[in-house]
């Protein structure tokens, strides 16, 4: 019975340890993911003020 209840607790842990590197990954690309939108916002953030620029001098305004 001690055997068993070895295995049962090493199946466990084997199962806990998955999980944690399981999480970690799944933060890591969240990480990513979430730092590759705010880029993307940013280049469209950027792109919307250099427009806006351009047509601001193209009506002969202030750039």
């Amino acid at each position: 019975m001690e055997r068993s209840g070895k295995k049962i607790q090493a199946g466990y842990i084997e199962a806990s340890r998955e999980r944690k590197v399981f999480e970690k990954l799944k933060e890591k690309k969240a990480a990513e993911f979430y730092r590759e939108e705010r880029k993307n916002e940013i280049l469209k953030q950027d792109d919307l003020n250099s427009s806006a620029a351009a047509r601001r001098i193209e009506a002969g305004g202030k750039e």
